[in-house]
């Protein structure tokens, strides 16, 4: 895997939309970066092989890898076998100061690529928005951040829900904004000149429906998830289907 591509992102060597999942990540401090790639292949093995490549480290610069048994890697090839998968990141830093984590190439063939803040208790879906920037303390840290790739496996290739065609959203304002009150619910509200009629549906990341309800009024509710993670609210109204993510954090 050290360089079985010719094309791809400077840096590592290879072609996303070769994989399931993939993502090319870099720690970024200013003009120094490090750059670390992880993809799942469901012909790699789960142990260190030839489709890894162990880190060689450089001195007073940012650095980001995973280990696996003992080893230092920056290519990490994770086998695909299971829907969920979590890596856990390694990251150095020469000093105390604001760093930023950018997903500079990536691709999932279905399913969803997220970054977890640990520390601060964040989900950020990395196909939304790839740079996240936060404060970091000089020195290891390698219990903060977490890599999820989530690729349900009865359905690999295609899409979990209907494509939603961007022509579709024009004129419709849906606001989502999370209540944690009494109710402890989704409150979901509409755009005035759009007439309050069809039907309300939330999934998890694996596309199974979680909750759902009819649409009769410009303001909504639905009863928000126990379980933190990634969700896909869609409203389907007068023929056409609009959808919203949302990432719950409990």
């Amino acid at each position: 895997m050290r360089s079985h591509f010719t094309s791809g992102f400077e840096g590592l060597k290879s072609n996303a939309i070769d994989f399931t999942a993939f993502v090319r990540l870099n720690l970024e401090d200013g003009l120094r970066k490090d750059q670390l790639l992880i993809y799942l292949d469901p012909q790699v093995s789960s142990q260190v092989d030839g489709f890894d490549a162990e880190k060689m480290l450089v001195v007073n610069y940012p650095q980001c890898y995973t280990i696996v048994n003992g080893k230092k890697l920056v290519i990490n090839a994770l086998k695909l076998s299971k829907a969920q998968n979590q890596t856990p990141l390694i990251l150095e830093f020469p000093q105390a100061k604001a760093y930023t984590l950018n997903a500079v190439e990536l691709n999932i063939a279905n399913g969803l690529i997220l970054l977890e803040d640990k520390q601060l208790g964040v989900f950020q879906d990395l196909t939304l928005e790839p740079n996240y920037t936060f404060f970091a303390s000089s020195g290891v840290n390698s219990t903060r951040f977490v890599l999820h790739l989530n690729v349900p496996l009865s359905n690999p290739n295609n899409p979990l829900l209907e494509p939603v065609i961007a022509a579709q959203e024009v004129g419709v304002n849906i606001v989502v904004s999370l209540t944690y009150d009494t109710q402890n619910d989704i409150a979901i509200e509409f755009d005035q000149a759009f007439m309050p009629q069809g039907l309300l549906e939330l999934f998890d990341q694996s596309g199974r429906l979680v909750s759902q309800k009819q649409i009769e009024q410009h303001y909504e509710h639905l009863p928000a998830p126990m379980v933190s993670g990634y969700y896909l609210l869609r409203a389907t109204m007068q023929g056409q289907v609009y959808t919203q993510s949302i990432i719950i954090n409990r």
